[in-house]
């Protein structure tokens, strides 16, 4: 099975301060070889902004990040605003720390079981994106690994974050081989360290992730997009840095288009 690759467009926010400039990055992107993005980091503009930038450059969304509160408050706008970018995978990009605790944990599946249906209904799934947080141990049990337990069965899905779960002080080969049928989309996000105890946002491949198992896990899974996310850049072009991540995932083997 092919892997699409994509770019979580958080990646770039700070090159997307307005709908041409986002455009001239999506073009960017597009010319390195991606074809797929996920929104996220655009709360400046609008969707149709969004959505026209992309069809003008020839790029698909293929998930995005939107408040947890949305889907909770409003999933008409949620399912609304899924189908205006055309695609079917939902996610939040971090929820609140009133989530973070066990009660909080069993407030958030409480609530995933009854906005799960709605987005099924209308033929879309919903992801959590993890942090290192997620990796609190409660009774021996990490709270990530405890949502999975009660809310996988419910329809939950995972888009774990390589980066994250090392911070977290797990193995992403690991959890990606256990989780991996519940997953639709992967986050791939290197870590390096760039002193003592700095760990930094690295692109794909240059850092210290293994990569091998990494990908061999993947490969074991019903993934579709392997998706390149790059939190901060520091002195370096954030272009150069995800064109670096491409080249290295299409060295790796994975597909193009």
């Amino acid at each position: 099975m092919d892997r699409k690759i994509g770019l979580n467009l958080y990646s770039v926010r700070e090159l997307c301060s307005d709908p041409a400039a986002l455009e001239s990055v999506l073009r960017a992107l597009h010319d390195i070889g991606y074809r797929y993005v996920q929104i996220s980091g655009l709360g400046q503009m609008e969707p149709d902004q969004i959505a026209a930038a992309m069809s003008n450059v020839g790029l698909k969304c293929c998930g995005t990040h939107i408040p947890w509160e949305t889907f909770v408050d409003d999933i008409d706008e949620a399912i609304a605003v899924h189908r205006f970018y055309g695609t079917n995978h939902t996610a939040i990009g971090m929820l609140g720390p009133e989530y973070w605790t066990r009660e909080g944990a069993d407030r958030y599946v409480e609530e995933a079981r009854r906005v799960i249906p709605d987005l099924a209904t209308a033929d879309m799934d919903y992801s959590h994106h993890n942090h290192d947080h997620e990796f609190i141990r409660y009774d021996g049990v990490t709270w990530l690994d405890y949502v999975y337990q009660k809310a996988s069965p419910a329809g939950m899905k995972f888009e774990l974050d390589t980066y994250w779960v090392v911070a977290g002080g797990a193995d992403p080969a690991d959890y990606i081989s256990r989780f991996g049928d519940s997953m639709t989309i992967v986050h791939l996000k290197d870590m390096s360290i760039a002193g003592r105890g700095d760990q930094r946002f690295a692109p794909v491949g240059t850092g210290n992730l293994n990569w091998p198992r990494i990908f061999d896990a993947i490969r074991g899974t019903p993934i579709e997009f392997v998706i390149v996310e790059q939190d901060a850049h520091y002195d370096d072009d954030p272009i150069q840095n995800v064109a670096s991540s491409f080249r290295f995932l299409r060295e790796n083997g994975f597909a193009q288009e």
